[in-house]
């Protein structure tokens, strides 16, 4: 069974900007497994909000950049960070032990972080898959947008 989801509308000024926002690509299984997980480790919903990258948000919010293989974060300050260190920057903050995982990732150099995940990037299809789910879980859905 198919789940259609009415997702809101981001467009440049009408963004809430007291959040982060993560980009993702939104066909990859594990790009949706990595947004399922921030989504639900982030329980009250104040740290992130979510869109696919390409969608009218991230092309409004990127000024029309959206990378490839890699997701994209935009801190609420207006910051971009781009893979490994948008894993960083989300393991800071969010609650718990997370933060520790953080600093310990982030004693490798960025050098060896992104090798790393360029090297996961250029297989995910591959090793996880493509979705053809949407992405927004139905309890976080106003945290998403297109």
């Amino acid at each position: 069974m198919r789940m259609t989801f009415k997702i809101a509308s981001c467009a440049g000024t009408d963004c809430n900007m007291q959040h982060d926002w993560i980009f993702y690509d939104g066909g990859c299984a594990l790009c949706h497994r990595f947004i399922r997980f921030v989504a639900g480790a982030d329980r009250d919903g104040k740290l992130f909000r979510f869109a696919p990258l390409g969608g009218k948000t991230s092309i409004a919010m990127l000024g029309g950049r959206a990378p490839e293989n890699t997701v994209v974060l935009k801190t609420w300050e207006g910051k971009i960070f781009t893979k490994s260190d948008v894993s960083l920057h989300v393991f800071s903050q969010l609650p718990g032990w997370w933060p520790v995982l953080g600093g310990l990732l982030f004693v490798f150099p960025k050098k060896l972080r992104d090798w790393g995940y360029d090297i996961v990037a250029g297989q995910r299809i591959r090793w996880f898959g493509r979705t053809k789910n949407v992405c927004p879980i139905p309890e976080h859905l106003e945290r998403f947008a297109d």
